[in-house]
């Protein structure tokens, strides 16, 4: 008794199996060519969010500086005007004094100021 023949060729099946692999290659390297391109566009965004970051630090640094020297030029106005109002006044002696009184506690003022 002879085995009856299978209906299907083997060569067939072979030929569909390397097509089978040679598609699931080509899909699993347009994956690894998906993520990567994703993981650089990550990169891309998180550097330029890091950027961004250090931007708007130096920017409320800058704040800070021009609040400072705001404050200074007021401070500084306030006190030539009481200077000048003690001068028309002929208050020499007051003014003086006031000069006397604003060097001496220059370092105090600049150190409270500073840590505020």
């Amino acid at each position: 008794m002879s085995m009856p023949e299978p209906s299907f060729s083997y060569g067939w099946f072979i030929i569909a199996s390397v097509i089978i692999s040679i598609i699931s290659w080509n899909l699993f390297n347009h994956g690894l060519t998906l993520l990567k391109e994703l993981e650089e566009q990550h990169l891309k965004e998180a550097h330029q969010r890091l950027t961004l970051e250090k931007e708007i630090h130096h920017l409320h640094t800058l704040d800070d500086e021009y609040q400072k020297l705001y404050r200074w030029n007021h401070d500084t106005s306030n006190h030539l005007l009481a200077l000048s109002l003690l001068v028309e006044h002929g208050e020499y002696e007051q003014a003086l004094s006031y000069i006397q009184e604003l060097k001496d506690s220059e370092g105090k003022h600049y150190e409270t100021s500073e840590s505020v």
